[in-house]
């Protein structure tokens, strides 16, 4: 994945590219107008890729604080407070846990950390916010050290392991496991305080590396964890005579641009030929300054390249000795303790350096080799880099989730195009699906098509089948429906043939021959055939239109019926006779009549060859007498009220399995 940090020393900014491990390039900006417009160049041409501001300032204050272990909510308000009392006002400030203390009550250690001049940063995050660079954040250089601290530590092991006389299957087995652990820069503390537990490093720590000609960081470390860091000051005596240097050579280089115009244009006017117009001992001097500048150069120059190791290892001296004195005086270490200080130097510094630092009681001095930390990253395209390629290299393979210093408004971009790159992924992947799944549907049109093909064939191979086997029968297949449809019909005679009412005719005699029912006259004999549903739906209106409670026998009847319906509802038709005639009443009363109706039914229903028996109707009326008053107002009875006042209508079905009595 391309990265790319901006790394800030806090004068000049630097800016370097990578692809993993690979450096695509590196560029340098000043800060005056000509560095700033070729700034913004830059930012316009190049590639909107995730952009890190690692920072490495003078202006940035660390302090160790101790607060009680206590809730979430408490512990956020005590934070809040301290970060009011000691960077009131201060925007970019970080929080980092450094455990807990062993003694005593168990307390959690902070380290705080801030940029006490954010107007230093302002300039160049202006231009970063005006063209919408997206920033995914702020880091600090000394709080990635923890990862550069990891891989000094298997420098350190490999140069223990080349001195010492160990058993060389346990080596290389520490070694990989220590080579795994290292190498990953987003290790955590955790890895590092198992590594200082294990003696790979020692308890207290100071790492000096320079990433500029102007200052060094000098970080210290306490089984691993970050305690405090500073950046210092070089000698300025070495950068002047520096200065002074370039100033020269840039002032004696126009002199001779303009000595060679002038002297162009004299020829030019002359015809080719030179004539100056100084005089030849004004010549003759300026000649001899300029040999003499020359030579105090050269000696500037070499004295300069003379000096570049002492100053180097005086500085890195220096430093040492001011943060012993600054840790003991503040009881961060003991007075009889030994601060080892790792300094990272070029490997054209790291010999003259080693025989000109001498170890004292309480500070150890160790050098590292810049190009072995290199190769232990296995970083391309690094020669002829400083230090601040490692921590470049550290900053872009930190996770961008989570920074040290940046605000919300400073991430907008970054949000924005991390939207946008979503976004363009999901239509990416949607474009992807769709022309997949277009692929998909043309491959199964194809399968289908090949598929109704092979269908079609087969469908023709047996139709010629069909018509060489069965095309001397095709008359017979033809008429075969026909021959169905008699033959269905036929057995649906023969079944109904069973179904005669004719079987019927001597039992109703013998029941309307008894003497209790010779008053009751049949006037009709009607033989037809009901679906189940009509049977039901004839027996529910009539007992809907009953305009009294029918009697017990009726209601037994009834119920009969329903059940005889469902159970043959496979049936398709049911045959029942009605038998309606009147009834000669006499003097009989309504309960008698009711009676009779009633013995009459259950002599049906004793019938053998009878199923069911319903009273449609009984040869009572309970309506009051019908009369009606003529015009002159006499009371005459209807024509019809015999009638309709006698007249009966029964319902029999019959089962045609049983054989009636002769």
């Amino acid at each position: 994945m391309l990265r790319r940090v901006f790394y800030f020393s806090g004068y000049r900014m630097k800016v370097f590219e990578w692809e993993g491990p690979r450096l695509l390039g590196s560029f340098a900006f000043e800060p005056d107008d000509e560095g700033i417009c070729q700034f913004n160049e830059y930012l316009q041409d190049s590639t909107k890729i995730p952009a890190q501001l690692l920072v490495d300032l003078v202006e940035e204050d660390f302090r160790r604080e101790t607060i009680p272990h206590v809730s979430a909510g408490e512990r956020k308000a005590i934070i809040s407070r301290l970060l009011d009392r000691h960077y009131r006002g201060e925007i970019y400030v970080h929080v980092q846990t450094l455990g807990r203390s062993k003694e005593g009550r168990k307390d959690d250690n902070l380290l705080l950390s801030c940029i006490i001049n954010k107007d230093v940063l302002e300039p160049w995050l202006s231009h970063l916010q005006r063209l919408n660079i997206p920033l995914a954040g702020i880091w600090s250089l000394p709080l990635l050290s923890t990862g550069l601290l990891l891989a000094i530590a298997q420098y350190e092991k490999n140069i223990l392991a080349k001195n010492t006389l160990l058993d060389k299957s346990r080596s290389a087995h520490q070694a990989v496991k220590t080579q795994q652990a290292v190498k990953d820069p987003k290790a955590n503390v955790t890895g590092l305080k198992s590594l200082a537990l294990k003696k790979i490093l020692p308890k207290n720590v100071m790492v000096v590396s320079q990433q500029n000609d102007t200052a060094q960081r000098e970080t210290y470390f306490i089984d691993g964890t970050l305690m405090l860091s500073r950046q210092e000051k070089l000698d300025r005596d070495r950068r002047d005579r520096r200065d002074r240097r370039d100033r020269r050579n840039d002032h004696s280089g126009e002199e001779r641009r303009s000595d060679n115009s002038e002297d162009r244009r004299q020829r030019d006017s002359a015809g080719g030929l030179h004539f100056p117009q100084r005089p030849v001992a004004n010549e003759i001097e300026r000649r001899m300054q300029h040999d003499r500048r020359e030579v105090q150069d050269r000696t500037d120059e070499n004295r300069t390249d003379e000096n570049d190791v002492p100053n180097s290892a005086l500085s890195i001296k220096k430093g040492a000795e001011q943060i012993h004195i600054f840790l003991t005086n503040q009881r961060i270490m003991g007075f009889t303790e030994k601060l080892h200080v790792y300094s990272i130097l070029p490997a054209d510094q790291l010999e003259a350096t080693r025989q000109r630092m001498l170890d004292t009681n309480v500070i150890h001095y160790k050098f590292i080799d810049l190009a072995a930390l290199i190769a232990h990253y296995q970083l391309q395209n690094c020669a002829n880099q400083v230090a601040d390629v490692l921590f470049a290299y550290l900053c872009s393979n930190a996770s961008l989730a989570q920074d040290h210093y940046a605000q919300v408004k400073e991430k907008v971009a970054y949000r924005r195009f991390r939207f946008n790159s979503l976004v363009s992924m999901t239509a990416a992947l949607g474009s992807l699906l769709v022309f997949i799944s277009a692929g998909l549907l043309w491959l199964n049109s194809i399968e289908l098509h090949q598929e109704q093909a092979a269908v079609d064939t087969q469908r023709m191979i047996l139709a010629r089948r069909y018509q060489s086997d069965f095309s001397p029968i095709q008359q017979r297949l033809t008429d075969a429906p026909a021959v169905q449809s008699s033959v269905e019909l036929a057995h649906q005679l023969v079944q109904e043939a069973q179904l005669s009412p004719e079987r019927l005719f001597a039992p109703l005699s013998g029941v309307y021959s008894l003497p209790r029912f010779e008053h009751l006259q049949l006037d009709s004999f009607i033989w037809k055939k009901y679906t189940a549903a009509e049977l039901a739906l004839l027996l529910s209106t009539q007992a809907a239109n009953v305009s009294e409670p029918l009697t017990s026998a009726q209601l037994e009847a009834a119920e009969a019926a329903a059940a005889s319906a469902q159970e043959d509802i496979s049936n398709a038709l049911q045959p029942m006779i009605s038998l309606e005639g009147y009834l000669h009443r006499g003097t009989r009363r309504y309960s008698e009549v009711v009676a009779l109706m009633d013995d009459f039914a259950q002599a049906l229903l004793s019938l053998p060859t009878v199923k069911q028996v319903v009273v449609l109707k009984m040869p009572v009326d309970v309506r009051p007498a019908l009369v009606f008053i003529d015009s002159l107002g006499a009371v005459k009875e209807g024509a019809d009220s015999f009638k309709e006042a006698n007249h009966y209508e029964i319902l029999v079905g019959f089962n045609p399995e049983v054989e009636p009595h002769e």
